[in-house]
């Protein structure tokens, strides 16, 4: 593939049998090449080649796995309906390529990766028993397949993500499910999916990915998530969805001028039809075009996305920000409309903040100060830490609302705990916390939870451990308290 920096070769490769049943050289090279494909996210040319491939003699198992992962992404990446049906007809002609097969290991490794595949699919769905279930079955393989042959590393990535799951999950659900027979912590996934990136010939893109959105959305090590990003993009610079999660990850950390060259990249293979685009470039290249004040450019890339996405994924934050970017614009009324379409059409985390911060706009206008404090936010958010200082030392705060003064204070903690002022950063953080806002308002428990992660940066484990478990306390009525709920147990599975 042209552009890209070739992986070393596993040292394991040289003992394994042949993957996916593949017995020639011709069949070997032709699924090579859709795979390389398939990673580029040229969809289209993958999954042409992988339906002559499924002619062969040998290559009837790889095609149908592949063309099922190629469904996958268009389920995931589209949220196409006919993705669905798609992905339903190959798995049900692998399960008969296989059914044809020996029973190896390589047959019970893709029973159980087909399984897993299913689960995702019908969690994307919302069918969550027959998730559930799907998610048991696979799990029971892999663990099989381990204590068989603890040496045949692509099993690792599908158990190590599975347990993962598990360790994210409550502790009340942890504990239903060990008596179930299945147990897993997000610290012992990430351990399996560490030999998967560097042991496996098959999962090291997929298992690297899962390492660093787990290690940037989960605040566990952004900086080493960030940099597999940065190996993947490399690897595949010309590649949609690689391109799209590096700059991803560029945004959460902050870089955001990196984040928008790499996003405005992306963005430019939009209408390449070689390409499965991936929609929600689009989203993230928008927000950090709004991160940099640039409102009016965000603007047509937020409604191309709108306009484009079919799903309901990221739709209440795209109509937020149109209106927050009309309403800095000065256009009020343009503002409002978009700010009527926020609707919260999942309970997830953003879309309910979104919805309720909508309804706080369409009542009460911005004022100058709420102008300010967004400009405060969008200039710590991409990195500008000097603008974002210079922009806090103006604020006219004396008298505000304590809601107010509480945003304030927050970013003005924030600045100092970026910047390694952890004493000043605690100071402003117990200040947000003295002026408690509504409950809704996620300033006094975020503040909590950034004061126990500065406990854990110095080495203070018992401290940062109560602090954790005050920031569980909050109850779970204030916006994005599922992703605080998960860091914090991250955060302490970690120090036990």
């Amino acid at each position: 593939m042209a552009g890209r920096t070739r992986v070393p070769p596993s040292p394991l490769e040289a003992v394994r049998e042949a993957g996916f049943f593949v017995q020639t050289e011709a069949t070997r090279i032709a699924l090579e090449q859709s795979r390389e494909d398939l990673l580029a996210l040229r969809v289209p040319a993958a999954e042409q080649a992988l339906r002559d491939l499924a002619e062969r003699p040998d290559g009837a198992v790889a095609a149908y796995y592949h063309l099922a992962t190629a469904a996958l992404l268009r389920v995931f990446l589209t949220d196409a309906g006919e993705a669905v049906a798609a992905f339903d007809g190959y798995t049900d002609s692998l399960a008969a390529a296989l059914a044809r097969r020996p029973e190896t290991r390589w047959r019970r490794y893709l029973a159980a990766e087909s399984r897993l595949q299913q689960a995702l699919v019908a969690a994307k769905r919302e069918k969550h028993v027959r998730a559930a279930l799907l998610a048991r079955s696979a799990y029971r393989q892999f663990a099989a397949l381990q204590d068989e042959a603890p040496d045949f590393a692509e099993a690792y990535k599908g158990r190590g993500l599975l347990k993962m799951a598990i360790g994210s999950l409550p502790r009340g659900y942890r504990r239903l499910l060990r008596w179930l027979g299945f147990s897993g912590t997000v610290e012992a996934g990430l351990a399996d999916l560490e030999v998967a990136a560097a042991c496996s010939r098959y999962n090291r893109e997929e298992a690297l990915a899962v390492l660093g959105l787990t290690e940037v959305l989960m605040n566990l090590e952004p900086a080493r998530g960030l940099e597999r990003f940065s190996t993947l993009y490399a690897w595949h610079p010309d590649s949609p969805l690689f391109g799209y999660l590096y700059g991803f990850a560029l945004l959460r950390e902050r870089q955001g001028r990196r984040a928008l060259e790499v996003l405005e990249a992306v963005a430019h293979r939009g209408d390449d039809p070689a390409y499965l685009y991936v929609d929600y470039a689009d989203y993230y290249y928008a927000e950090a075009l709004f991160l940099h004040d640039r409102f009016e450019e965000a603007i047509p890339v937020f409604l191309r996305y709108a306009a484009r996405h079919p799903g309901p994924a990221l739709k209440a934050l795209t109509y937020l920000h149109l209106g927050l970017a009309h309403e800095m614009l000065g256009h009020r009324e343009e503002a409002r409309a978009y700010y009527e379409k926020v609707r919260a059409t999942r309970a997830l985390d953003s879309d309910v903040a979104a919805e309720r911060q909508a309804r706080l706009r369409l009542v009460r206008a911005m004022t100058p100060l709420d102008e300010a404090l967004l400009r405060v936010e969008n200039a710590f958010r991409s990195g500008r830490y000097a603008e974002a200082e210079a922009l806090l030392a103006t604020l006219p705060v004396d008298g505000a609302r304590p809601d107010v003064r509480a945003r304030a204070a927050f970013w003005q903690a924030r600045l100092h705990h970026a910047l390694g002022r952890f004493d000043e950063a605690l100071e402003e953080y117990r200040k947000v916390m003295s002026l408690q806002p509504n409950d809704r308002d996620r300033y006094a428990p975020w503040s909590q939870l950034y004061i126990a992660a500065i406990y854990e940066q110095r080495g203070e484990r018992e401290r940062a451990r109560r602090a954790y478990e005050a920031a569980l306390a909050f109850g779970s009525t204030y916006d994005y308290h599922q992703t605080l709920e998960q860091q914090a147990r991250a955060a302490l599975e970690g120090l036990d």
